[in-house]
């Protein structure tokens, strides 16, 4: 079980679009060829366990800009080195 699982939060519908444009030319893969309802519930399933492990899981909302996610994904990680953050992990997963 890993110590912090960071889900990037955005509606299937957007997802899916920003995905085609990145892969304009490219054949959808796998994924991209479900169907928006597949996608929007593994969405809803994600954000279940979210809110069910919040001290390991968090929900970063992905419509911000590029930056404003770093940045958030970032302090999350800070946040988890810190001493007060290194204390609350498992004392297998302490790597000094």
């Amino acid at each position: 079980m890993p110590d912090c699982t960071v889900i990037l939060d955005i509606p299937a519908s957007i997802g899916l679009e920003r995905a085609q444009k990145r892969a304009a030319t490219d054949a959808p893969d796998r994924f991209e060829k479900e169907r928006l309802e597949t996608h929007e519930k593994r969405r809803e399933a994600f954000l279940d366990i979210a809110a069910r492990e919040p001290e390991r899981c968090h929900v970063v909302n992905a419509l911000q800009s590029e930056e404003a996610i770093a940045v958030e994904i970032l302090t999350i990680v800070r946040q988890l080195m810190s001493p007060e953050g290194h204390a609350r992990m498992p004392e297998a997963a302490h790597h000094e």
